[in-house]
């Protein structure tokens, strides 16, 4: 919530931004955990300007935002509900968007199933607590909810006929470079977009004379990532506990040999160190021990060293799938009776994902068969192949996204790192789902057609 230091010095109610919890804890748990804070000073202590530290996309929302706040509700409280306007006004347009999509992309009985299968989970995922209540924060995540569901769009678009258009594609690439710039975490995202546009490409049927362009992806892609990667701009404080937490929390704690890992650093004494958090008393003076040996390069010796960290990592990341939520954030006052509770149609989809959806070795078996059924389906025509490939693209930035969030903090912050990946498997299995009812629904009326006509 640091990055509403760009307008907003703190909550209301509260001396500052942040509270330390080893000197009042109870403040701590409120400002923290447990309620959603609706109101924010709107005091500008960053001027007009982004913090470098703090740039994204989200602010794409949340400006806009924070000028109707200005002009409908203060000039000096932000309301978070206000200040999210334009973020679930845009929700609320793909939804619409989705629906006519629906509508007309089939047959009469298949688009009404489409709307049941595609139609009501997608409604469900986008008010889930787990992706919902981060439009009550400043955390970049929201960013996601709103522009990963247009990416997919502007994707659809692309795989029309004549996609080769530059209209299309500008506005796929504004669209990956809305959700590339969102986290650092994500700038892998242009890459995703490349391979999308490829599967595109090929269920469009891209003229011989333009398939050059295909080779020219992968260097724009690397290109884009590597600024959306630079557009952010972290501090050496931030730079510290990243590395620390990708080491200490992540690589080295994963190690089937950490203490050597420990020898090649030069740190024998800081084994006392792994999965330690460094916001405690005893992880404060391990963050001191191990400060100097920090950085990149510590982080390329433990994996040269070990390369099968690495599968060990996306392994244990797949043990914290389904569980995105935070319970610093919520969805209603502290002083609201309903704040506690947790039921409703909200709760339906963030029930399924916890009991039913699959995580650790499952996931993986979940997305190899996913992988395969998209595969097979997404150079379909009509919505089956649009769904298909809408699933496929999903699937593929799935452990993309794992791996960068394990490179990114180790397992520190897990769910919340991959907020992305949830909002990735989610998509695809609705997208699975439509394509598959939009097969079975043609066999039937296939088969209901030939034997009329006997």
């Amino acid at each position: 919530m640091r990055a509403a230091s760009a307008f907003s010095s703190g909550p209301v109610g509260f001396a500052g931004g942040f509270v330390d919890v080893y000197t009042d804890q109870e403040a701590y748990a409120r400002r923290y955990f447990r309620f959603y804070l609706p109101y924010w000073r709107l005091d500008w202590p960053g001027g007009l300007t982004i913090p470098r530290q703090f740039r994204s996309s989200a602010f794409l929302l949340w400006y806009p935002g924070v000028l109707l706040n200005m002009l409908l509700w203060s000039k000096e409280v932000l309301n978070l509900a206000v200040v999210s306007l334009p973020a679930r006004l845009a929700l609320i347009a793909f939804y619409a968007a989705l629906l006519w999509w629906l509508r007309r992309a089939a047959s009469p009985v298949q688009s009404l199933g489409l709307t049941a299968i595609v139609g009501l989970p997608v409604a469900l995922l986008l008010t889930a607590d787990d992706y919902a209540d981060y439009l009550n924060s400043f955390y970049f995540e929201s960013a996601g909810l709103v522009f990963v569901p247009w990416f997919l769009a502007a994707l659809l678009g692309v795989s029309r006929s004549k996609a080769h258009k530059a209209a299309a594609l500008c506005q796929l690439l504004l669209a990956a470079l809305a959700v590339g710039s969102a986290k650092a975490a994500w700038a892998y995202w242009p890459v995703v977009a490349a391979l999308g546009c490829i599967l595109a490409w090929r269920r469009a049927g891209l003229p011989k004379g333009k398939r050059w362009l295909q080779l020219l992806l992968a260097p724009v892609a690397l290109v884009l990532s590597a600024l959306c990667l630079r557009f952010h701009g972290p501090t050496e404080y931030t730079l510290t506990m990243n590395s620390y937490h990708r080491l200490f929390k992540g690589l080295i704690a994963l190690s089937s040999h950490p203490e050597l890992q420990l020898e090649r650093l030069g740190l024998p004494e800081a084994a006392r160190c792994v999965g330690k958090s460094p916001w405690s008393p005893e992880g404060q003076e391990c963050l001191a021990l191990v400060q100097p040996s920090l950085g990149l390069a510590s982080t390329a010796r433990v994996i040269l060293g070990e390369p099968l960290v690495l599968l060990r990592g996306l392994r244990a990341m797949a043990g914290h799938m389904q569980f995105s939520g935070l319970e610093s954030i919520g969805r209603l006052p502290e002083r609201d009776p309903r704040a506690s509770l947790s039921a409703g149609p909200a709760a339906l989809w963030w029930a399924a994902k916890r009991s039913l959806f699959p995580r650790g070795d499952w996931l993986f078996v979940t997305l190899a068969l996913g992988l395969a059924l998209s595969s097979a389906s997404y150079r379909s025509a009509g919505p089956r192949g649009q769904l298909g490939m809408a699933a496929l693209v999903c699937l593929i930035a799935i452990p993309f996204d794992m791996l960068a969030a394990f490179l990114g903090e180790g397992l520190a912050d897990a769910s919340k790192h991959l907020f992305l990946a949830n909002l990735c498997f989610d998509l695809a299995l609705i997208a699975l789902l439509g394509s598959f009812w939009v097969w079975l629904a043609a066999m039937v009326e296939s088969h209901l057609r030939a034997k009329k006509a006997v």
